[in-house]
């Protein structure tokens, strides 16, 4: 089956379908109710069409094709679901609640799609597929659980699909960084399933947990160590000559002593003692760990970027005008026999620690002091 012609039809449908609204619209009154629902279906159907453009230059490239087919196949639910509900209003026999109904779920599937595109674009790679492949069936069951709850009676009518969801929903993204790492995740991810099965048996049966301080101390430890770990080995994802293992522990730390005072806090409020110095620890130890974590990603960035030095040397050429014999220093200058203009910038990669010219170099250490070289200074 060829999806992306399969794609393309659906693309000229949706931009056709938007043209034909333009034309109607010349013949509604100003003042008729359908020129709203003529403007929201065009703009509805335009931003479908960007998505749909990258379906199609997803379903291009075997790397993304799953990516691209899992736009598709969410646009194509949601821009009906959308039209339907533009449009059913108009209908007086149907019932309003038909009409929330259909936009509920056209939300859920639309915000649900972000991790399953994700889970969809993690598969093609090797080394990220394990997280790919956790992540596709869980948002998944996620869109049905939430689509049943909607139709059922509304968000929130079933106590047992609140308790499936909601801990799916907060844990499966930790999972998914925990099985990059799918040896030393084992026992975390075991904590995390005892955890989301705690909650879920508590949740849809307990009213008042101030009850069950204890249980719910339990799960909140359970939920904090995969947590911990998972901001660990988010922080590790990279090759090794780019370690910086004094700060990456530092901020795994501080990332872990948030969301435990997060957690604390928690435990008060929902058992009734309130604890403020514990929400301003909770807030600092936020901002901190939040901070932190970003440090050592832009440090890693860093690390892994071209280093450039400028030359001081010059570049001895012929002026184009006047065909005399110059000498063009860095940056700014003329010829000082016809005054043509001239900028030139002169620059090699170099050692990140001790500046030496490593061009034509193929070598993975400095020849200078031995500092092992990133990849990218040398093209």
């Amino acid at each position: 089956m060829n999806y992306r012609l399969i794609a393309i039809r659906v693309l000229y449908y949706s931009l056709g379908f938007a043209a034909l609204t333009g034309v109607t619209a010349v013949f509604v009154p100003t003042n008729s109710p359908f020129l709203g629902r003529l403007l929201g279906t065009a703009i509805a159907t335009g931003i479908s069409a960007g998505f749909m453009l990258l379906a199609v230059r997803g379903l291009e490239n075997p790397k993304t094709r799953p990516l691209g087919t899992t736009i598709g196949i969410i646009i194509c639910i949601v821009l009906p679901l959308i039209y339907f509900t533009i449009w059913l209003d108009a209908i007086t026999s149907i019932r309003n609640s038909v009409i929330e109904h259909l936009a509920l779920t056209a939300v859920i599937v639309f915000f649900c799609g972000i991790p399953l595109s994700l889970g969809a674009a993690l598969i093609t790679h090797k080394q990220l597929k394990r997280a790919g492949y956790f992540l596709l069936p869980c948002w998944s069951c996620l869109i049905l659980l939430w689509t049943f709850d909607v139709w059922r009676g509304g968000i929130g009518t079933y106590n047992y699909i609140e308790a499936i969801a909601i801990p799916l929903a907060w844990c499966s993204p930790v999972a998914a960084l925990l099985l990059l790492r799918w040896p030393k995740s084992v026992v975390p991810l075991i904590l995390l399933t005892v955890s989301c099965v705690l909650w879920q048996w508590y949740g849809a049966t307990v009213d008042h947990w101030n009850e069950y301080a204890t249980p719910l101390a339990v799960i909140f430890i359970l939920g904090w160590v995969p947590c911990s770990l998972a901001f660990w080995n988010l922080l590790t994802l990279r090759k090794q000559q780019y370690a910086i293992r004094k700060s990456e522990l530092a901020a795994t730390t501080i990332a872990s002593l948030a969301i435990a005072f997060c957690f604390a806090y928690a435990w008060t409020n929902i058992t009734g003692n309130e604890s403020d110095i514990l929400l301003r620890f909770a807030i600092a130890c936020s901002i901190l760990g939040g901070t932190s974590v970003l440090a050592v990603f832009i440090t890693q960035v860093l690390r892994m970027s071209m280093y450039v030095a400028k030359s001081s040397s010059s570049l001895h050429a012929i002026c184009p005008r006047c065909e005399n014999k110059i000498n063009l220093p860095q940056g700014k200058s003329r010829c000082p026999a016809c005054n043509l203009q001239f900028k030139v910038l002169f620059e090699s990669p170099n050692c990140s620690a001790c500046a030496y010219d490593l061009t034509g170099t193929d070598k993975k250490l400095c020849p200078e002091c031995g500092v092992p070289i990133c990849a990218t200074a040398l093209q």
